[in-house]
């Protein structure tokens, strides 16, 4: 075992059981984080909390979802044709990244609901320094439901640079924390209070 899976296992084990269970769902969401370690952790938990059904649950969707090809790719390609539908003209760079006929750059990180209205998203922060230097950069988080829905949330360019110093980091990956309660969707930040992003719901017109 490793010391970083050994200090886990010690870190969660001091949590009370609802937030054992909300930090391995981050834990199986974290693309940085080794897989088979965070398997390892569920594994271990499972045995000690008596979560065993919800944990495999995770799992399984997390299997059966990254196991139909380019399901991300697919969801991604269908928002860019609404936009256009709509009359907003983007080229796709890569995965994740589109620019606007305007010139404007557009990041749309996407995350699956891996855990009962939470998302869990990131985004290269050298990419996004370098490009909101050049002249801003709009986010579309866009966050698929267990259901099949797919909210956008476009966060314009100004709002973007506010947003920056306040998100978490980790090995260059901006995170973004969502989290639906009651009616309203915030981003949850260290260090001060989660910004209510609800307005910027399906805004993407802002794009024109």
């Amino acid at each position: 075992m490793d010391d970083i899976t050994h200090g886990l296992i010690i870190a969660l084990k001091a949590l009370p059981k609802q937030e054992k269970e909300n930090a391995i769902a981050q834990l199986l969401e974290d693309r940085d984080y080794k897989q088979f370690a965070a398997v390892f952790l569920v594994d271990i938990f499972n045995k000690n909390l008596g979560v065993v059904q919800k944990m495999n649950t995770f799992r399984e969707r997390r299997t059966a979802r990254y196991g139909q090809g380019d399901i991300y790719n697919q969801l991604h390609n269908n928002y860019v044709h609404e936009l256009i539908k709509n009359g907003i003209i983007v080229s796709q760079y890569g995965k994740v990244w589109a620019k606007t006929n305007s010139g404007m750059w557009v990041a749309m990180p996407l995350a699956t609901e891996r855990h009962p209205d939470r998302w869990f998203l990131g985004l290269s922060e050298t990419e996004v320094i370098k490009k909101n230097n050049a002249g801003g950069v709009t986010i579309i988080l866009l966050c698929q439901s267990d259901e099949g829905s797919l909210l956008d949330f476009v966060i314009p360019a100004s709002k973007v640079k506010e947003l920056l110093p306040k998100l978490s980091k980790s090995k260059d990956q901006l995170k973004f924390n969502l989290k639906k309660e009651r009616l309203h969707y915030y981003l949850t930040l260290p260090d001060t209070q989660p910004m209510d992003i609800t307005e910027f719901q399906g805004r993407w017109s802002i794009l024109k």
